[in-house]
């Protein structure tokens, strides 16, 4: 109906022929050109940006300037499982809590957080891609016991990294994983 029209918007996102609509809080895709639907969610908070399959959720986009960052274990009942790459690339964040359903922290998820000193790794992550924590401000960090790999780059040039610790017992720990950090003591 005309109606139906005028309150509903079309855009092209990406730039890539990918067509979705916003219906109140929601971005669902009309004509995309992968093989499953994903939904990006505009949550209360404005400054955030999920992206979902409709089972589970990857905080993709961070916009805000806040401090303190505390991410959800879930959005709409869906569980919070990833965080997608370049999300707080740059941000001024002091400190973000991480919940325990976080299975990924993704590419550059961290990189250039220059005032970010420390951040709680939560058990139930597995895989640290490339670059998650690259020329951010972390002093030390702890490798949890689930993680099965970590990227390259991902601790690289933390010039104020000063301790690794891994729990992990079987690890795959890429190629310059904790490059260029100049003040790094311990790694155990």
């Amino acid at each position: 109906s005309e109606q139906a029209i005028k309150d509903r918007l079309e855009f092209d996102i990406f730039g890539n022929n990918n067509i979705f609509e916003i219906t109140g809080t929601a971005i669902s895709p009309i004509r995309y050109g992968m093989n499953s639907p994903i939904y990006y969610i505009f949550t209360e908070d404005s400054n955030v940006l999920y992206m979902s399959d409709g089972d589970e959720v990857v905080l993709n986009a961070y916009y805000g300037d806040d401090e303190k960052v505390i991410i959800p274990d879930n959005i709409n009942g869906m569980k919070v499982t990833a965080l997608g790459g370049y999300v707080f690339n740059g941000k001024p964040i002091k400190e973000v809590v991480l919940p325990e359903t976080i299975t990924v922290i993704g590419n550059r998820a961290f990189r250039k957080c220059t005032e970010l000193k420390s951040v709680v790794v939560p058990s139930s992550v597995e895989t640290i891609i490339e670059g998650a924590f690259q020329q951010s401000a972390i002093t030390s960090i702890t490798i949890p016991e689930n993680v099965t790999s970590i990227g390259k780059t991902a601790l690289g040039a933390c010039s104020d990294l000063e301790k690794i610790e891994i729990k992990a017992k079987s690890i795959t720990i890429a190629n310059y994983c904790a490059r260029a950090c100049a003040n790094l003591k311990q790694v155990y």
